[in-house]
């Protein structure tokens, strides 16, 4: 079973009867934890009828700390939860300005090449062909940085291990939303990039540098 931290693997405990722990330390600490289960749809209206249970069996006995089992879990992963709260704000914060970053770069490398384009457009390329062929490059590119991004990504997951619970480092899911944003990134810059200068004059084009 699973005794404090959920991050921990399960130990090997053995349940003895009460009546038959013996009543000096360690075996008895005083102290008991009782886990009851309900069919109630509110677990804690339970709680009268077993402080009855208990007083009749024993009125020295006093019940503190009684909570549901959902209370129990989310007080055991508090800190675990904030650590990954502030993680996930600061990777929400990097995401973002990396698809800033990306649509900036991407949307600036294609506009230095407008005279490329105009070029291109004056020896009787098609705007459509031009901008797909641009579109084409950027997703080289971006399918390198993608690759390397993933392979630092899955190093740079295994220090996540330790405060994971139920989930793992490299779920999918995750890689594939953050790729997404920045492909999409990428491309919608290099579209509108490529767009603005296609619509140029190849003259005017070729007089930019």
């Amino acid at each position: 079973m699973r005794e404090r931290p959920l991050t921990d693997d399960p130990t090997v405990h053995v349940y003895y009867p009460l009546v038959q722990i013996p009543g000096q330390p360690p075996w008895y600490y005083g102290a008991m934890t009782i886990v009851v289960r309900t069919r109630l749809s509110e677990p804690t209206a339970v709680l009268p009828q077993l402080r009855r249970i208990l007083k009749s069996l024993d009125p020295e006995i006093a019940v503190e700390k009684a909570g549901t089992m959902r209370e129990v879990l989310a007080y055991s992963l508090r800190q675990t939860r904030f650590l990954l709260t502030l993680l996930a704000i600061a990777a929400a914060a990097a995401l973002t300005l990396a698809v800033v970053g990306v649509y900036g770069v991407v949307g600036y490398l294609v506009a230095r090449r407008s005279s490329e384009i105009g070029v291109r457009l004056a020896l009787g390329a098609t705007p459509a062909k031009v901008r797909r062929t641009i579109v084409q490059e950027t997703a080289k590119l971006l399918a390198v940085g993608l690759g390397l991004g993933l392979l630092a990504s899955l190093a740079a997951g295994d220090a996540l291990r330790g405060v994971l619970y139920g989930v793992a480092p490299t779920n999918p899911l995750v890689y594939l939303v953050g790729a997404g944003l920045l492909v999409f990134a990428a491309l919608l810059a290099t579209w509108i990039a490529a767009g603005r200068a296609i619509r140029l004059e190849p003259m005017d084009a070729l007089r930019i540098e």
